[in-house]
């Protein structure tokens, strides 16, 4: 391309805390993001939270989030031209359709303190779904020299994939002592 490109992208974040009771809390937060690649969008999160004893809570997340194209992946078009102006060979292009990745990840957790708060235990079980993931492919039918002599074909980024994540973590944090801190995840 000629001359250069550029993404500005500004953001605002916002977060809030409310108790409904002594025992249960709700959080929230938003951040709203424009960037020049694909606009204006929101990424909101609510969480629930539930002491139901002293030092021990349940909890349950919502989130939805989303990554715009990096600069490289929505602009990339690297290729070598004839004098005639004719594409010779395309390595790589970008889907002129590129959208943002998005995530909506949900959590359901507990965490206890033990004795006196030096033992730490987190645990979750979670589902992630991440939609129209960014990759690059193979296009054996572009329309460069090179592809159509030898069917190798040009890496096209474009938004073909989707993943459904559903696992568990587990932390355990020790202070044996004031100043040590033994941690463990899974």
């Amino acid at each position: 391309y000629p001359g250069t490109k550029e993404d500005y992208t500004k953001r605002l974040f916002g977060h809030a805390e409310w108790d409904l009771t002594r025992r249960l809390g709700i959080s929230s937060g938003l951040m709203i993001e424009d960037n020049d690649i694909i606009g204006t969008h929101l990424s909101p999160r609510l969480a629930a939270h539930y002491s139901f004893l002293p030092n021990h809570t349940l909890r349950a997340v919502a989130t939805r989030a989303v990554r715009s194209p990096s600069i490289y992946e929505a602009n990339e078009f690297n290729m070598v031209r004839l004098n005639t102006g004719e594409v010779f060979w395309a390595l790589y292009d970008t889907d002129p359709d590129l959208r943002e990745e998005s995530i909506n990840s949900y959590e359901l957790g507990y965490r206890g303190l033990f004795a006196g708060g030096r033992v730490d235990l987190d645990i979750k079980v979670y589902q992630e779904r991440l939609r129209n993931l960014i990759y690059h492919a193979t296009d054996r039918t572009y329309p460069d020299i090179i592809s159509t002599l030898t069917g190798s074909g040009t890496f096209i980024h474009y938004n073909g994939g989707n993943a459904d994540v559903s696992g568990a973590e587990i932390q355990l944090k020790v202070r044996p002592w004031h100043r040590e801190l033994l941690s463990v995840q899974y």
